[in-house]
């Protein structure tokens, strides 16, 4: 299998039932400084909690692997137990949770296309009324919410065509 084969198995296997649900919630990690405060750590994953009861544990791991997760467990072991998971840290995030998932796509990066081209590394759950986009941020995972399709090369997970 090719990475965008991967990819696009792997997030159909974790949003086919997705589809249709309501994204109710989602947590974002953070992580304690020696000197006790609290700061964002976007290496670990976004935890997407579904109206339904259903979890979805996204990361980018590497430069272009995907890892996800129906639970709420670690892509790797962060070696450290100060790890917190905060909601509505994000705007983007808050815009996007009360609606209705609607599609997957899987985007080439929107970035520097002469080190990225042919590199699936953006992840769009179509919404009701917009998109939360999922992207790779080199060494750690974004964030962007749209109220419109955003630029780029995108190719649904479920018909495997590029959306109208």
């Amino acid at each position: 299998m090719t990475a965008f084969q991967d990819k696009t198995a792997g997030l159909q296997r974790h949003f086919e039932q997705a589809v249709g649900d309501i994204l109710d919630r989602c947590e974002t990690p953070q992580i304690q400084f020696e000197d006790g405060s609290w700061g964002d750590w976007d290496d670990l994953p976004i935890r997407l909690y579904l109206r339904s009861g259903r979890t979805i544990s996204m990361a980018w791991s590497a430069f272009d692997t995907l890892w996800l997760s129906a639970d709420q467990q670690l892509p790797f072991d962060i070696g450290i137990t100060n790890v917190r998971w905060v909601e509505g840290r994000d705007i983007a995030l808050t815009r996007a949770m009360g609606q209705r998932i609607a599609s997957v796509w899987v985007g080439q990066s929107g970035y520097r296309p002469d080190l990225a081209a042919g590199l699936w590394r953006r992840v769009l759950i179509v919404l009701e009324n917009g998109a939360l986009e999922v992207f790779n941020a080199l060494d750690e995972k974004g964030y962007a919410y749209h109220e419109v399709k955003p630029a780029g090369v995108w190719v649904d997970v479920f018909t495997g065509e590029p959306p109208e």
